[in-house]
């Protein structure tokens, strides 16, 4: 990851700058390119010099495309990873050798991931021209697949059987399938890891490529390792409405394993997935200040950029491909935490017990056992709502965990930072993490995708139909490569709120925000969805339709809110529509759609605050520090 030094150049304002030197960690001093006047600018208003121009979206590339673009960057990982100046030309001319390309070549590889640092530069660009030795999509697809679910399998079957099981698909298809020359340059493009693991095992995949057991990989400078896990809080929440409790929120939380500050964190009302894995990693990789502010704080969290490698827990909801492929393409490695090795998780684990122990001297805890709650009334008592809450902890970190002494490293967590970004007299420090250049473009570099033809009626997701005037032109357009079929577009979808769709256009080369069709429908999440969907599917006679779908949310929203009173069931569910940590304001999807001309409603009332805690214990709780 690219670190920010005096005499980086960067980007403010649209002018490129130097950086002379850092008055803290939030302030940079810059010198222009031509002139002597230098400008004192907060760090998180810079961004990178370099372009972050793309020929394609990250969900455009195949999966054998970006196989090879991963064992281009493991060859040239270590040039990549070092300055010019430490790059000799005996190191240049082994990569060249072991890529079997020219010296010249391994420059423009260098050249091209420092004017981008994405892995994905090193996938060739889309040819104009037909033919070629290229593989036809559809025999691609057919390769791809026996090789999945064929070749990698611990019975190990020779690439001579592979190529069997693959012609026999191909004649059911009636396409000419590959040779035996090609299948085995697509094999040998597969990661070791990868073939490791599908032909002999996880456990021979982590002796042969995972660090030494029982020993953490080396954590010595921050960002470089990070945990992210995540376990229900201790305390009941209350809807913002009616006051009533609505159980515990889950907590993810990534934590640096060397300074052991919190990078970011994501609270949520539904159960840990890779999507909430991934918003509290955009929460992390992001700057902090406009989170602070949002909430009423003074900016005290200058921690963020890119990780370098991050351990997982050992569970399936975070091996989503989305959440993968967004590591990859930021070169995150990522890796689950193996079985039997507890050292692999123990900093994110003692940070939780940490936070436990705070959230149970909040009204309403649950504490950790029956035996430590007795009698006490914890719905009874439950006060915070899910913003509350998400304040309380972000207060939490910045102003208690990041100042207290850590006793793993005999520093408080944020000074401990401080020490080896800014540096000491015995140490250089390592310099401040690059700015992001796009910060939604990094979120949707993680959020699911599907492809989609546009209608007349528009674009169809789910039952529900999504609309603007952006959309008319690709109205029944037809595939440019297959004339005969309908072209498929690439649309993101936020599961916590389905009113809008992230559509990407193919010619301006961006995402472009489309709402629902009939703009009266109200935001509605994932998980009502599904359950309306559900109860639909349960009648023979109804079969699912945007209208119906709408109607059965209206009825089970009713069913709940009659409910709330007594079932807390009811009231999560309800809930789960609220955005949680890193989502996308409503007011930033309004203004995007007033600039395109359209109508919109009305937004909604923001939920009143907390009651204030009126015990007279020394509790620490999201209403004892008034930025005000």
């Amino acid at each position: 990851m690219g670190h920010l030094r005096p005499g980086s150049k960067v980007r403010w304002k649209e002018r490129v700058w130097v950086i002379a030197d850092f008055r803290d960690l939030e302030t940079a001093e810059l010198q222009p390119l031509t002139g002597k006047r230098h400008r004192l600018v907060p760090v998180e208003d810079l961004a990178p010099e370099h372009s972050v121009d793309q020929d394609r979206t990250l969900n455009e590339f195949s999966e054998v495309e970006w196989l090879g673009a991963q064992k281009l960057f493991e060859t040239l990982k270590s040039l990549l990873d070092s300055a010019n100046y430490d790059r000799s030309l005996a190191d240049i001319d082994k990569a060249a050798l072991a890529l079997g390309k020219s010296r010249s070549t391994v420059y423009e590889y260098i050249g091209k991931y420092d004017k981008s640092k994405r892995i994905s530069v090193f996938i060739r660009k889309q040819r104009s021209d037909k033919g070629g030795s290229r593989l036809p999509k559809k025999v691609q697809a057919i390769v791809d697949r026996v090789i999945g679910e064929f070749y990698l399998k611990e019975e190990r079957p020779t690439p001579s059987a592979t190529l069997e099981q693959i012609e026999l698909d191909c004649r059911k298809a009636k396409v000419k399938p590959p040779s035996l020359k090609t299948l085995l340059r697509v094999i040998s493009r597969l990661p070791p890891k990868t073939v490791t693991r599908g032909r002999h095992g996880k456990k021979a995949a982590r002796e042969q490529h995972e660090p030494v057991k029982g020993s953490f990989p080396g954590a010595d400078f921050p960002l470089k390792v990070v945990q992210i896990d995540h376990t229900p809080v201790d305390v009941i929440i209350v809807d913002e409405e009616e006051r009533e409790s609505i159980n515990r929120a889950f907590l993810t939380i990534v934590i640096d394993v060397c300074t052991r500050v919190i990078c970011g964190f994501c609270l949520s009302l539904e159960h840990p997935s890779s999507l909430t894995a991934a918003l509290a990693l955009h929460h992390a990789i992001l700057p902090k200040n406009e989170w602070m502010r949002k909430h009423g704080l003074k900016p005290l969290w200058p921690v963020y950029g890119k990780p370098r490698k991050i351990y997982a827990d050992n569970a399936k909801e975070f091996l989503g491909t989305a959440l993968l492929r967004g590591c990859a393409e930021h070169n995150i490695d990522h890796a689950n935490r193996p079985k039997g090795l507890p050292n692999y998780g123990g900093t994110v684990e003692r940070a939780f017990r940490t936070f436990m122990k705070a959230a149970q001297r909040v009204r309403g805890t649950t504490f950790s056992n029956v035996v430590q709650k007795v009698k006490y009334n914890s719905a009874g008592k439950a006060i915070l709502t899910l913003a509350n809450l998400e304040r309380w902890f972000g207060i939490y970190i910045a102003y208690r965990y990041h100042q207290r002494v850590h006793r793993g490293t005999g520093f408080p967590p944020i000074k401990h930072y401080e020490r080896l970004v800014k540096g000491t007299p015995e140490t250089p420090g390592i310099g401040r993490p690059e700015p992001i250049a796009d910060p939604r473009q990094l979120l949707l570099d993680f959020l699911p995708f599907v492809t989609r033809v546009v209608s007349r009626e528009g674009i169809v997701i789910d039952h529900i139909h999504y609309m603007n005037d952006r959309l008319r032109r690709w109205v029944n357009a037809r595939d440019p490569e297959k004339p005969e079929r309908l072209r498929k577009f690439i649309c993101v979808t936020d599961p916590r709120d389905l009113s809008f769709i992230y559509f990407y256009d193919p010619e301006l080369k961006k995402y472009i925000d489309v709402p629902y069709r009939d703009q009266t429908r109200p935001a509605i999440s994932r998980w009502e969805l599904e359950a309306a969907t559900r109860k639909l599917k349960e009648d023979p006679d109804r079969q699912p339709n945007e209208d119906l779908v709408f109607q059965g949310i209206e009825l089970l929203r009713k069913t709940e809110a009659d409910a709330a009173a007594a079932t807390t069931t009811a009231r999560r569910r309800r809930k789960a529509v609220r955005t949680t940590t890193g989502s996308r304001r409503a007011s930033e999807r309004r203004k995007g759609w007033a600039e395109s001309g359209e109508t919109l409603r009305k937004p909604p009332k923001e939920g009143k605050r907390g009651t204030k805690q009126d015990d007279s214990d020394d509790s620490f709780t999201e209403f004892e520090i008034d930025e005000s």
